[in-house]
């Protein structure tokens, strides 16, 4: 809910959908009011034509909760003037007072998300659609019981705040022994009202009262309390069935969390010009383009930036050496300059043995800042060379960024430091918040950088760049990460102990991957191109994935064996097992399309139930009627596991 907003003020909502079915108008309609009044109506009975009537009175916590549904979807503020006319598919209504607000809705009947994508306002009808259609598809198992909890909680303990719901999910180790999911509140809540009330006689009544005040739910199989007052839940199994089959009709992007923003900043890799990529720069790269795409997934609109080191002092000696080298400037290409790395050792020596050429560096530097055309000239071929290096690993690695160097940056420098100094205070361009309008900026460095990034968030507070309170927005966040170590657990480093260039990397990853595919017997007869682009997503995909299983604020051991073994958690193990899905799939011999629209998914045995759960936890983190719902499991696993494969920038394969 809005902070502010009056509990107690005027509230309604009214929805309705109908269509003209088979059976005559067919339709469901239902509104809350402020006293608590629900009203139902249903005629979609097809057995016969009885309409259903119903009214009953809700709990105040149930109110509070459907205000707050409303007010987080931010429907109050859209606009239906470019959504589907009614038609004669259907219609839907809906009007909402809150308050001093009244909005009324209009519109077609909207079968799946992709009705949604397809019309003339995606964005503001997606609203409307998670909002009427429930949060089956979009909100995650934990945080719907969560919600049935805290219902539960305000009815067992009425008038006590601060009544939280603690649901975790249950260990896989644990065999489902203490069922799927677990409450854990009755602990706390004694502590809470232990001498207050006489109604519990000790922890398992309080328990056995939780369990009793769980608002119904088709999504629960049953509950039962164990130890002191522990509330296991196992859901249903056909719950499970129904919603990962709705996900299948429907595409997994309906599983995408919903944020309270709109616009993401996200700065990472920020190489230095005139110096190739090294291992140094892997994860900065490999973890902000992770952070893009979880955000681009849950529909935030993500600027990717690219903060590369293209000005400063060195700037004066690589050009004065260019000169040196290079008379006649223009004509000095890539190819002539060669190893850019080796070029830039070149020029430090010279700088750092001969004082007349470190006299003529710094008095570069000053021409350049000036604006000096020759200057500029020069430093922008550099730059250029550097680009064009760049980009051909951001190419393999599948990294899309925008570069908006240190440069760019230096005509907002005056008025930043004008302004800190005339409030007391003497930080970076406020460039991302006031011209970009972002609403949350992260940037992505090492862990050493920490320091840095807490003095300027600070500072930004001090300014009014940013709120005091880290929950509002706009915000700023330092997502550090730990170092690459060899295996001698110092730096990874080259036996000559120069740093390792990512490009060599990527090559001995693809040459590793491009030898173990051909030892399989069904590759021996797959095109050079196949064997090429097979090799590059399993030895990439293993770059990528060994980094990020890893504690992001730990380091961690750089191994080619390792992260090319496949068994255990590897990349190479999860492509191995969603080619070998795809070919079940495949050799079926089924139209898969068709099931999705006419199959069924029956979650009969363990295994298929553990699956089933484990796939539609997802967004926690994100022939025979057997066979049939097998295929159906298959595909449901697969569509899970490429996603998770995009959020990691890994490219999946589908066969091998």
């Amino acid at each position: 809910m809005a902070s502010g907003e009056d509990e107690n003020g005027e509230f309604y909502l009214r929805y309705y959908v109908g269509h003209k079915g088979k059976f005559g108008h067919e339709f469901l309609e239902f509104e809350f009011r402020s006293d608590g009044k629900l009203r139902y109506a249903n005629n979609s009975n097809y057995k016969n034509d009885t309409i259903i009537r119903k009214e009953v009175y809700l709990t105040p916590a149930v109110l509070r909760e459907c205000r707050r549904i409303i007010s987080q979807s931010e429907i109050m503020k859209e606009d239906d003037n470019n959504w589907p006319e009614p038609d004669r598919v259907g219609r839907q209504e809906l009007e909402i007072v809150m308050g001093n607000e009244h909005i009324s809705f209009t519109t077609s009947k909207i079968g799946s998300l992709m009705d949604v994508q397809n019309s003339a306002d995606p964005e503001g009808l997606r609203i409307f659609y998670y909002l009427v259609q429930g949060e089956d598809n979009v909100s995650s198992v934990k945080r719907r019981l969560a919600q049935m909890f805290e219902i539960s909680l305000r009815k067992t303990a009425p008038g006590e705040p601060d009544l939280a719901p603690i649901v975790d999910s249950c260990s896989e180790k644990s065999g489902g022994k203490f069922g799927d999911y677990q409450c854990n509140n009755a602990m706390v809540l004694w502590s809470k009202i232990k001498g207050k009330q006489r109604e519990f006689k000790g922890l398992p009544a309080i328990g056995q009262a939780i369990v009793k005040n769980l608002p119904p739910s088709e999504m629960i199989e049953s509950c039962s309390v164990a130890g002191p007052g522990f509330v296991n839940v196992v859901l249903s199994k056909d719950w499970i069935a129904q919603i990962l089959l709705r996900m299948l009709i429907d595409g997994i992007d309906t599983w995408a969390p919903l944020l309270p923003l709109k616009t993401a900043v996200v700065d990472f890799s920020s190489p230095n010009i005139a110096k190739e990529m090294h291992v140094g720069n892997l994860r900065s790269t490999i973890i902000g383009d992770t952070l893009a795409r979880m955000l681009e997934f849950s529909h935030v609109e993500v600027l990717r930036r690219n903060h590369v080191g293209d000005w400063g002092t060195q700037f004066g000696m690589l050009i004065e050496f260019l000169f040196e080298k290079f008379p006649n400037t223009e004509e000095a290409d890539e190819p002539d300059i060669g190893d850019l790395q080796a070029f830039y050792k070149a020029s430090k020596l010279r700088f750092n043995s001969d004082p007349e050429f470190k006299q003529r560096a710094q008095q570069a530097v000053v021409w350049l800042q000036g604006g000096e055309d020759r200057y500029h000239k020069a430093w922008k071929q550099i730059c250029e060379i550097s680009r064009t290096e760049f980009h051909r690993v951001y190419e393999r690695l599948g990294i899309k960024l925008e570069e908006k160097g240190e440069s760019f940056y230096n005509p907002y420098i005056p008025k930043v430091l004008e302004e800190l100094d005339s409030k007391g205070l003497i930080e970076e361009s406020e460039y991302r918040l006031n011209e970009e309008k972002a609403e949350w900026i992260i940037y992505v460095t090492d862990v050493g950088q920490q320091q840095h990034f807490d003095t300027c968030f600070k500072a930004a507070k001090l300014v009014g760049w940013l709120p005091t309170d880290d929950i509002l927005y706009p915000k700023a966040t330092h997502v550090g990460f730990g170092l690459v170590l060899g295996e001698d657990g110092k730096r990874f480093r080259t036996r000559n102990t120069d740093v390792v260039r990512l490009v060599d990397l990527l090559d001995e990853a693809k040459s590793r991957s491009k030898i173990a595919v051909l030892e399989r017997d069904v590759a021996k007869d797959w095109p050079e191109e196949e064997v090429e682009k097979a090799a590059e997503a399993i030895g990439y995909g293993a770059v990528k994935y060994a980094d990020l299983k890893n504690n992001r604020l730990s380091n961690y051991t750089f191994n080619f064996d390792q992260m090319l073994n496949d068994k255990g958690n590897t990349a190479v193990y999860l492509l191995y097992a969603h080619a070998r899905i795809c070919s079940i799939i495949r050799k079926s011999g089924k139209d898969i399309e068709e099931l999705r629209k006419n199959g069924k998914i029956v979650l009969d045995h363990e295994g298929e139930r553990a699956l089933g759960l484990h796939l539609v936890q997802f967004s926690e983190v994100i022939g025979s009627p057997e066979e049939t719902s097998r295929l159906l499991l298959c595909e449901a696993t697969a569509t899970v596991m490429r996603k998770c494969f995009y959020l990691l920038g890994i490219q999946p394969v589908y066969k091998i």
